[in-house]
């Protein structure tokens, strides 16, 4: 998967959302992976994304300093790593979101012009 660096120096993939979609998550609420995984799956029910891609990702991005985790044990179960996201992880999602938007306008002028172009009949079937 390809990280497309900017001019700060952070990188930040849009691909498939996976990555600003952890970051969001985190930054909403530091979390352990399995919970993060539900919380993945609840904002979109249609996209299908293994646990170990999750997982993946997440160790990733704390290699590249997006977000940190810590070891929290528990009287109930194993030990589980708390993830949080780090100010460079911040900027980077500030980043996605810059990208989003731009996407977005887009994505919307696309389907203006189809519409408009849709209207008038510029199709012909030969």
């Amino acid at each position: 998967m390809a990280t497309n660096k900017t001019k700060n120096g952070t990188g930040i993939t849009l691909d498939k959302m996976i990555q600003p979609t952890l970051l969001l998550l985190i930054y909403q609420k530091p979390a352990h992976g399995y919970e993060l995984i539900q919380n993945f799956k609840a904002m979109d029910p249609t996209e299908v994304v293994e646990p170990g891609t999750i997982y993946r990702y997440l160790r990733r991005m704390e290699s590249e300093g997006f977000i940190k985790s810590k070891w929290e044990t528990s009287e109930a179960g194993p030990a589980r790593r708390q993830y949080e996201i780090t100010m460079l992880g911040f900027k980077a999602l500030k980043e996605a979101v810059i990208k989003l938007e731009h996407q977005k306008r887009q994505i919307e002028d696309f389907l203006i012009t189809f519409k408009e172009m849709e209207e008038r009949g510029n199709f012909s079937e030969n």
